[in-house]
């Protein structure tokens, strides 16, 4: 099986909103209909990081 990765920008530099970016793209795709086969997300912080 593939992976997906997905890599957001955003996030800020602090572990506690970069977990929360996370979670709000995951219901995200929840509600797309995603479910069973989630990408994974990855908060890069700034434009640069990502």
């Amino acid at each position: 099986m593939v992976g997906i990765h997905v890599y957001v920008e955003g996030g800020g530099d602090r572990n506690h909103l970069k977990t929360e970016l996370r979670q709000a793209f995951t219901k995200f795709a929840k509600n797309a209909g995603l479910k069973g086969r989630m990408p994974r997300f990855i908060a890069g912080g700034s434009r640069e990081n990502t």
